[in-house]
């Protein structure tokens, strides 16, 4: 029998390598407490530091590998949910879908300006 998986939290030392760039791992990561850093070709390309803030969502929605490779700065706390579980999570919760939407929305503008500006 397969276990379910389910929406469960973790918790991370300094310096965890929480997921590598080009990992096939699917799971959203809601951060809890902590800092964590995201890198993509081993530039920085974003510190998250404020609870509530997603990540991996890239990977979770698309079924895609991952993008970035995200690394603990501090002791992290998050909720881990797996992409089976996405949408009962966002029934749930969805002041977090809404703030997902609207943040891939302003990535979305952000890329279509750059576009247009070169």
């Amino acid at each position: 029998m397969e276990q379910e998986a389910k929406v469960h939290e973790r918790a991370f030392e300094p310096g965890t390598v929480l997921f590598e760039e080009g990992d096939a791992s699917r799971d959203l990561y809601v951060l809890l407490s902590g800092a964590v850093r995201v890198t993509r070709a081993g530039w920085e390309v974003a510190e998250i530091s404020e609870p509530g803030a997603y990540f991996g969502e890239m990977s979770s929605l698309l079924g895609e590998p991952r993008s970035a490779t995200v690394t603990a700065l501090s002791e992290v706390r998050v909720l881990v949910v797996p992409p089976e579980r996405l949408e009962d999570f966002f029934g749930t919760t969805p002041q977090l879908a809404l703030r997902m939407a609207r943040e891939l929305a302003r990535r979305l503008a952000d890329t279509t300006q750059l576009l247009v500006e070169r």
